[in-house]
């Protein structure tokens, strides 16, 4: 999430007005977050789809792209700022109609069904691009409108200075950027064997160590 704060010192004008103290997602965090997403789903997509078409990932990547800019463009300037566009219900029916259309319903298995699978995956992108623009904004600025497209709810009424917002920032591309990194995680890694097997041998080394402290002779330490 990327934030534009200003940064004011609460006692530096006896005027302070807390509207003028605000953070807000910018068309450049948008952006990023967009192309941050679209890498990670080009890095995941023959994982969660296995034989996917290579022209079909990049077509999805773009629409999660697009997805990411579209609420605040589909304002046209003439619809109030973050009230239908920015409505996340019409996305999740979206994303919903994208699935049902193109999936084996339950499953992640590619079908088409009343859609072709290119328009549905390419609504899937979309929606989830725009969600996340959505719920970028959820924080800051008064929230979104979450249960009517006309009524902001927020979620958190906190205000980041600058350098906190940094931070944000570069914690979020982070956790995008990650998922470029699961193809080279061998598969089974995080298994239920896998992780039992790790406790196990966690849980036989601690009671090896304990056994080995007993037999320390008291006279050792002093």
């Amino acid at each position: 999430m990327y934030w534009l704060c200003v940064n004011i010192t609460l006692g530096r004008s006896s005027n302070f007005d807390l509207d003028t103290w605000r953070c807000r997602m910018t068309l450049d965090g948008h952006i990023k977050t967009g192309l941050a997403m679209a890498l990670a789903w080009t890095a995941t997509a023959s994982s969660i789809y296995p034989g996917i078409e290579n022209s079909l990932t990049l077509l999805v990547a773009m629409t999660i792209f697009i997805g990411n800019l579209a609420p605040d463009f589909l304002e046209f300037k003439v619809i109030p700022h973050r009230t239908f566009t920015h409505f996340p219900w019409f996305y999740i029916i979206l994303a919903g109609v994208g699935y049902a259309g193109t999936h084996e319903v339950g499953t992640l298995t590619l079908q088409a069904g009343f859609l072709d699978i290119t328009t549905g995956m390419a609504m899937l992108g979309f929606a989830f691009g725009c969600l996340s623009h959505t719920f970028c904004d959820w924080p800051y600025y008064g929230g979104i409108p979450l249960f009517r497209p006309t009524k902001k709810v927020r979620l958190f009424n906190i205000e980041f200075e600058q350098k906190a917002n940094r931070l944000i920032e570069h914690t979020v591309l982070l956790c995008w950027l990650s998922f470029l990194f699961l193809p080279l995680i061998p598969d089974g890694t995080f298994s239920p064997e896998s992780i039992s097997g790790v406790l196990t041998e966690a849980q036989d080394l601690f009671s090896d160590s304990k056994e080995t402290i007993e037999t320390i002779e008291p006279s050792t330490f002093n």
